[in-house]
């Protein structure tokens, strides 16, 4: 938690997020970020996620088959089978299709 006097004009530039319970909030991993502590008895959960775009010059065909093959070996390691399990939309997310 940042203190007012620490840095003020961070402190001034914050702002408060609300959302319900079930609810998913994504921001930029570059972007500062916290929370208060969790007071309730009900426990708060995180999932980290990291996307960028499919033509990034990084992804090399051989780089993108070489994740391709990672993501099906720990889904399946999950018994999840990207054939059938997952939506077109998340196959895509995934990579393993365009």
């Amino acid at each position: 938690m940042i203190d007012r006097e620490y840095i003020p004009e961070l402190y001034d530039a914050a702002c408060h997020i609300s959302s319900r319970a079930g609810s998913a909030i994504l921001w930029d991993q570059r972007t500062m970020h916290g929370s208060r502590a969790n007071r309730s008895v009900r426990p708060r959960y995180a999932q980290f996620f990291k996307m960028f775009p499919a033509d990034h010059p990084a992804m090399t065909p051989e780089r993108a088959e070489k994740r391709r093959k990672a993501i099906i070996t720990k889904l399946q390691a999950g018994n999840i089978d990207p054939a059938t399990d997952l939506t077109p939309l998340g196959r895509k997310l995934f990579g393993l299709s365009t």
